[in-house]
């Protein structure tokens, strides 16, 4: 629900929780959110139509990289009608 409505309230207050880890919330835009942990990484979200496409990145290691890849896939699935 909050990608789809871009209501990040709830990220802020809760952090955003994937496979029981919390992360903290760092930013969001339109169709992208970013979390982190300390000593697990990263996360970035984005959404397409009808998914919401979830990619880690490891501690240490480039959040950039990720985040480009989350879009192409994304952007696949929505060109997809996905």
């Amino acid at each position: 629900r909050v990608m789809t409505s871009q209501d990040y309230t709830s990220f802020q207050a809760n952090g955003i929780v994937v496979e029981g880890v919390k992360y903290q919330f760092l930013r969001a835009d339109e169709v992208v959110a970013l979390g982190k942990k300390k000593d697990y990484g990263a996360i970035t979200l984005q959404a397409s139509g009808t998914a919401v496409v979830i990619g880690h990145t490891k501690e240490g290691m480039s959040q950039g990289n990720t985040n480009k890849g989350v879009a192409v896939i994304a952007e696949y699935l929505t060109s997809m009608g996905m």
